[in-house]
């Protein structure tokens, strides 16, 4: 897939959680299947700013989910590495991989009330859940190697 905000273009704003009978964190609908797209494929590759919320992305079984380049991206409320339920594994190599940027958010923003709200499923990837090479990146308020309940194992 190509680039998210590629050069001189504006941030974008993936929201499938506005898609009718979606609700965070419990049901997002939209699926970003990587089980034919080929070897070293990754989901998504984002530059700076963005914003994907609401999507499953599954299948990328020598690629990454979600892919950061860039600085000041938010990921949240998207099940990642998971079946649809978000209570089995469709393995993503690794699900999110931030390299090299700084200032990303996976998850609750501010924390608090609004954890269930921004938080990801991040579970049943091959290598790991989330890869981090860069500095004030947070991750927060994930269910990571659990199913949708978070009492069950889905481990990365």
């Amino acid at each position: 897939m190509p680039d998210v905000n590629q050069s001189g273009s504006e941030p974008a704003i993936i929201d499938a959680s506005t898609q009718a009978g979606v609700s965070c964190p419990d049901g997002p609908q939209i699926i970003i299947d990587g089980s034919m797209a080929g070897t070293f494929t990754d989901g998504l590759s984002l530059l700076d700013g963005n914003t994907v919320r609401g999507l499953i992305i599954q299948g990328f079984s020598q690629g990454v989910g979600i892919l950061i380049y860039g600085s000041g991206n938010t990921i949240e409320c998207n099940f990642l590495g998971t079946d649809a339920a978000g209570m089995g594994a469709v393995a993503n190599f690794i699900e999110v991989d931030i390299e090299l940027a700084d200032h990303n958010v996976v998850g609750s923003r501010s924390g608090g009330n609004r954890d269930a709200a921004e938080r990801n499923l991040i579970s049943g990837n091959t290598l790991t859940g989330v890869q981090i090479n860069g500095d004030g990146n947070a991750v927060r308020g994930n269910y990571i190697g659990t199913d949708l309940s978070g009492a069950q194992a889905v481990a990365n």
